[in-house]
């Protein structure tokens, strides 16, 4: 017969773990960036294509790290998807930046 784990004690939740918000474990990742696949997660920590510590035997992720490591991926930023957008529309004033910072505070084009 198989043994059943002990009920929740009371004041104790369940579910994805995180630390003030800013230190996630697996599941909370899962949902959190990827919609819910622990597994993916997993995966991409074994051929470590995601940042992670350890701590113990536990695998944690600092949201911050993920924050930048995703917003540091190839691809479509926000306001070249918006200029895009516009000129689907057929909006004259749309100009495209293909990603690239134009405030010139920060040093952009």
């Amino acid at each position: 017969m198989k043994r059943r784990p002990p009920k929740k004690q009371k004041g104790i939740p369940t579910g994805p773990r995180t630390i003030n918000g800013q230190i996630m474990d697996m599941a909370s990742v899962a949902i959190t960036f990827f919609g819910g696949s622990k597994k993916m997660v997993e995966s991409r920590v074994a051929r470590r294509c995601l940042p992670f510590k350890r701590f113990g035997g536990r695998i944690i992720f600092i949201r911050k790290e993920l924050e930048e490591f995703f917003g540091n991926l190839d691809g479509c930023r926000l306001s070249e998807a918006k200029n895009n957008e516009k000129m689907r529309r057929g909006e004259v004033d749309a100009l495209i930046d293909h990603g690239r910072d134009t405030n010139p505070a920060k040093g952009g084009a």
